[in-house]
């Protein structure tokens, strides 16, 4: 469907008496579809523009929530959340756009304009060229915190195929080298040179034309055999075509996302590769990505892999509580023994971090003994008693109704209220904070305080599915018989 301006702009122009050869070009529509706008009648017209921004309105508070959490998030990106979210979306991309524009103005989220410097660019023979480049980013964690995330694009130059990898931390050599395996497998081969900046990850001097490269890589680059161009210092227009990948994966895809976990975020990005990011279309070639790619392909040479992709990552003990590592025994912090199958871990300067590898969350430190044989537990001073406490008040921040429950949960169940914290704490894993202040209020209403009645509000607003992750199976059964009453008490019972 066209937009109401293009509408009344075919009847003037007919009224004025140009052919409909002439209005096509001038509106830039088919000529079918002008004869078909020319013969709906202004009501018509209307009724179908009216069906269509009810038919939308469905989607309104998920895209006012992307939106709120990111005024900038552009169009394209909030057509990909939606058509991720409802696989049902089938709405003209143009059309789209018209309600969305409709819907800032309403609401005051609207965009800056900003204007495109457009040039030729010479494009470098098919699988000669490509371009590799950093970013970073701070993303919305899960719990109203920032996450700040750093990833590695490369472009194929030729048909600007582009792939990119996230990682938590800033980009060392190593994983640097990784993230070219991974792109090669991506691709299905490598071009015959790659560009880069006069990064320290790769480059230790210029040296006047004689590069010196990090030794690391230039063994990777003399295994894996192609060629390495080094852009001048301060000249970011020689690698311009990744340099506009950084921009449109921040703006595109990280716009309005919020973070939960590196695994989780570099699945939804190669998702989003596959059915958006390498779909954009080039005006100047009029192609996309993906089908001038299919050129390039052939002309791609095949790589063996060359570095073992490893990442340290052990599964927990089936007692929950303990990881084995260099024949020392180290134990998880106990608000994440029910919840954490596989940790992540990084040894650094004598430190071992632990991490659980599905949410990348923070589980503890330890010192490395010098010795073999040894069980080191968490210190007394920071059990998950009072860790249980702290976390939960954290999570919750400041909200009035968070902490008046938490204090009513002091008062009223005093010798379990550090469990019922820690408690909490695995609830929030799973559960938005918003969904856990609403069954708080909940609690108020009933005048019931107790984590087993939050629950029972959950399986009655969410569906037993949503606790199960978290709750045993005898405490399931008694808060589902619960949110029966709930739905009683809130709807009256049927029989009645």
């Amino acid at each position: 469907m066209i937009g109401r301006k293009k509408y009344e702009n075919i009847h003037e122009m007919n009224k004025q008496g140009f052919n409909r050869l002439q209005i096509s070009k001038k509106v830039r529509v088919d000529k079918r579809t002008v004869d078909r706008y020319l013969a709906m009648p202004l009501d018509d017209y209307l009724a179908i523009e009216r069906k269509t921004i009810e038919g939308l309105a469905h989607y309104r508070d998920f895209i006012l929530d992307i939106i709120r959490v990111c005024p900038q998030v552009r169009d394209t990106n909030l057509l990909y959340r939606l058509r991720e979210a409802f696989p049902d979306f089938n709405y003209k991309r143009a059309t789209f756009y018209r309600y969305v524009k409709r819907l800032r103005e309403e609401t005051g989220f609207v965009q800056k304009e900003f204007h495109r410097r457009r040039g030729i660019r010479n494009t470098p023979e098919p699988g000669f060229e490509g371009q590799v480049d950093f970013g970073q980013y701070k993303m919305p964690d899960m719990y109203g915190g920032v996450k700040r995330v750093y990833f590695f694009v490369m472009a194929l130059s030729y048909s600007n195929m582009r792939y990119a990898y996230f990682n938590h931390e800033p980009f060392t050599t190593t994983t640097a080298i990784m993230a070219h395996e991974y792109a090669f497998r991506y691709f299905g081969g490598r071009p015959c040179q790659l560009c880069y900046d006069q990064d320290r990850v790769f480059v230790v001097n210029e040296n006047l034309g004689d590069i010196i490269l990090v030794k690391e890589f230039e063994e990777y680059v003399r295994k894996v055999g192609f060629s390495v161009y080094l852009c001048s210092a301060y000249d970011p227009s020689s690698k311009g075509r990744v340099e506009a990948i950084v921009g449109h994966i921040k703006h595109t895809f990280l716009d309005g996302r919020i973070y939960s976990g590196i695994d989780a975020l570099n699945g939804q990005c190669l998702e989003w590769l596959d059915k958006g990011g390498n779909y954009t279309f080039d005006h100047h070639r009029n192609s996309t990505a993906k089908m001038l790619f299919e050129k390039e392909y052939p002309k791609l040479i095949k790589v063996k892999p060359c570095v073992a992709i490893e990442q340290k990552i052990f599964c927990v003990r089936k007692d929950n509580t303990q990881i084995l590592y260099k024949k020392n025994k180290y134990a998880i912090p106990h608000e994440a023994q029910r919840t954490t199958d596989r940790v992540r871990i990084e040894e650094e300067d004598g430190i071992l971090t632990l991490y659980d590898a599905i949410t990348d969350k923070f589980l503890c430190k330890y010192n490395i003994p010098e010795t073999e044989g040894n069980v080191l537990c968490l210190d007394e001073s920071v059990s998950h008693v009072k860790t249980g406490v702290e976390q939960a008040r954290r999570l919750l921040g400041n909200e009035d109704l968070a902490i008046r429950f938490m204090d009513t949960l002091a008062v009223t169940n005093k010798r379990y209220y550090p469990k019922q914290c820690s408690n909490l704490v695995v609830m929030l894993n799973y559960v938005s904070r918003q969904s856990m202040l609403e069954a708080m209020n909940h609690c108020f209403t009933v005048e019931r305080h107790s984590i087993v009645e939050l629950i029972a509000y959950l399986i009655y607003r969410h569906g037993k599915d949503s606790v199960r992750k978290f709750c045993y199976d005898t405490q399931l059964s008694y808060c589902k018989r619960r949110a029966e009453k709930i739905k009683e008490e809130y709807h009256g019972n049927p029989k009645d």
